[in-house]
């Protein structure tokens, strides 16, 4: 699978990190802001803007918080970070 252009995206949204957690049919993404930042409709474009990155697969955006419990483990364990701000 092509990496989008975390460094690219970076500069155009106050991502934290970015990671890619499943590889199969659609993209899910887990996506840290700066603290204090609210995406709002941005949230939105960056799903666009990686889904043109990644040859038009669906991708769908997830701040930590929004993780569901039940699957919160699962996916801080096997989550492989792809841009971490540092």
């Amino acid at each position: 699978m092509a990496r989008p252009n975390c460094y690219a995206m970076s500069a155009c949204y106050p991502i934290k990190f970015l990671m890619i957690i499943s590889p199969d049919s659609d993209i899910d993404v887990l996506v840290e802001f700066e603290p204090g930042h609210v995406p709002g409709l941005a949230l939105i474009r960056m799903q666009d803007e990686l889904s043109a990155l990644l040859g038009g697969r669906q991708v769908d955006l997830v701040t930590p918080k929004f993780l569901h419990p039940r699957i919160r483990d699962r996916v801080l364990t096997e989550m492989e970070i792809q841009y971490a701000q540092g």
